[in-house]
């Protein structure tokens, strides 16, 4: 389809295997942390987060469980915490879009700044509605919408796709906007480097061992 197209094309993706991505997170209280990214397919993940006060936070999910390693030791992650996390390990989240729709239709167009784009409304298939937004002139998502659900109930979520460029013969966003009604979860992503098909060690998804207790 055309936004294949419009990545590099569908054999390029079919060989997508790993995405490595590094550069910074802004929260929405204007504070930047170093950050890093590592994607395995179809959806394992492990980040870094650099803070300034709270030290390091590392972060995965091995295609079954999540888990969290900070300063204050390692735990595992359930609930909205799990659900979180999980909603980006998938490499093709954004990629391979028409397996996660059971209905999808052009709803019109409409402007994201002065870009003219389509707007798709699809039911997903864990019955989720979003509204896609594409590009008309690159093909190129630029924009999409979905609920998700939190301690305060179901909560819109806006993630935009900016400053593409081409990694190794692949369009790939270099900066990702997630907006929020609650300010808790809304980040700017703004990455300075990514690599694709790159080797990952595997041990980098799993939950690591707690340390051994010290001796007498």
């Amino acid at each position: 389809d055309k936004y294949h197209e419009a990545l590099g094309g569908s054999a390029m993706i079919e060989k997508l295997k790993t995405r490595s991505m590094k550069g910074t997170w802004l929260t929405s209280n204007g504070i930047s942390l170093g950050y890093e990214v590592y994607q395995s397919g179809p959806d394992k993940l492990y980040t870094v987060l650099n803070t300034p006060k709270q030290g390091v936070f590392e972060s995965g999910f091995d295609g079954t469980a999540g888990w969290e390693k900070s300063a204050r030791g390692i735990r595992a992650l359930e609930g909205e915490e799990l659900f979180y996390l999980r909603r980006y390990p998938d490499l093709f989240k954004d990629i391979k879009l028409k397996e996660q729709f059971t209905r999808i239709a052009v709803g019109g167009k409409d402007k994201i700044g002065d870009r003219e784009v389509y707007v798709l409304r699809g039911v997903t298939t864990d019955n989720k509605r979003e509204r896609l937004y594409f590009d008309v002139q690159s093909g190129l998502l630029l924009r999409r919408i979905s609920n998700m659900p939190t301690m305060i109930g179901q909560i819109p979520e806006q993630v935009d796709f900016e400053d593409y460029r081409d990694v190794d013969g692949m369009k790939v966003p270099f900066t990702i906007r997630i907006s929020s009604i609650d300010p808790f979860y809304s980040s700017m992503r703004k990455f300075t480097e990514i690599k694709l098909n790159v080797p990952i060690d595997e041990t980098k998804f799993h939950k690591p061992a707690a340390p051994a207790s010290p001796g007498p």
